[in-house]
């Protein structure tokens, strides 16, 4: 392609154009940008991620780890302490209860359950050993009104054949 200047109606040569296409500098940016597009979106997604981690520790974690410290810690001992987790209300109200309250509420009401069927089970034990203390009572009384039978009925049976023999006699 051939170059000119023109200048007062005078035409001067400035020399051949040659323009040659090749797409390797194409293909380079291109790979430069993918590898840019790659990179990026790596450490948006790995970034993101941690960031869910995070919050799904703060939210739901640690108040399962505080449920699952709080039910190895249940003994028959400690019956009166109840599960509370340390959160703040949500803004959807005083009637609602998520997940983790529900539960945490399934917990409470099972460890007054427990406490309510052994206080059940200490009562039925206690006048089970009272009626046991009264079985043995009424088990003497009987064994020595029978004892009293007994002699009463060996002394008659002792008339009856000395009259017998007498009247045999």
């Amino acid at each position: 392609f051939s170059l000119f200047y023109k200048e007062n109606g005078m035409r001067f040569s400035l020399g051949q154009l040659h323009v040659e296409l090749s797409n390797k500098m194409i293909w380079s940016r291109l790979k430069d940008r993918a590898i840019g597009i790659s990179i990026t979106t790596s450490l948006t997604l790995f970034l993101g991620s941690l960031f869910v981690l995070i919050l799904f520790q703060r939210w739901v974690t640690r108040h399962l780890q505080t449920m699952a410290e709080f039910a190895l810690k249940l003994d028959l001992g400690n019956l009166d302490t109840s599960l509370q987790l340390n959160r703040k209300r949500s803004n959807q109200g005083a009637g609602y209860d998520d997940e983790l309250d529900h539960v945490a509420n399934a917990i409470n009401r099972m460890q007054e359950t427990l406490k309510s069927d052994l206080a059940t089970r200490l009562k039925i034990e206690q006048e089970l050993r009272l009626y046991q203390e009264n079985l043995e009572q009424l088990v003497q009384q009987r064994t020595l009104d029978l004892e009293e039978k007994t002699a009463l009925l060996e002394a008659q049976n002792l008339e009856l054949d000395a009259y017998a023999r007498s009247v045999a006699h």
